[in-house]
């Protein structure tokens, strides 16, 4: 709901505030749902990258290159069952402030593993690679901001 012209205007996720006068991304987050393509088949390893910054971010797959540009949130198919493979490059002109948290099963193993990461990469820097038959049910969001 978003109410205009009002002392309480803002955008409303039910009567919570999530960005108007007290502008909260923890709000924004807890608020968001973003549910997959329903086109992806079974098997397929799925990732977020949420662009809040100026610059591009480019993910590669194998040979297939895909820019994500700035204000884009999406899903982005990384490989199948155990073939994750992909990496994110930032591929704008400065520094860029990165946020990302995976959750993986080493491959043979029956325990998960969590990763989280808050700092910065400079221009043509790899953010994140990942390759074939390293991890099983890798689960992958990457926040991407202006230092």
């Amino acid at each position: 709901m978003l109410k205009i012209g009002e002392l309480t205007s803002g955008l409303f996720a039910g009567d919570k505030l999530i960005a108007g006068k007290e502008f909260d991304l923890n709000k924004l987050y807890e608020n968001l749902s973003f549910v997959p393509p329903a086109t992806s088949t079974s098997g397929t390893r799925l990732c977020v990258c949420a662009n809040f910054s100026s610059r591009m971010v480019t993910l590669f797959r194998g040979d297939e290159r895909t820019d994500i540009e700035s204000g884009k949130i999406d899903w982005y198919s990384a490989g199948e069952n155990a073939n994750a493979n992909f990496k994110f490059v930032n591929s704008g002109s400065t520094i860029a402030r990165i946020v990302r948290m995976y959750s993986y099963k080493v491959s043979g193993m029956n325990y998960y593993n969590l990763s989280v990461k808050n700092t910065t990469v400079r221009r043509g820097e790899t953010i994140d690679s990942f390759i074939p038959n390293e991890s099983d049910d890798l689960h992958y969001v990457l926040f991407v901001f202006d230092v």
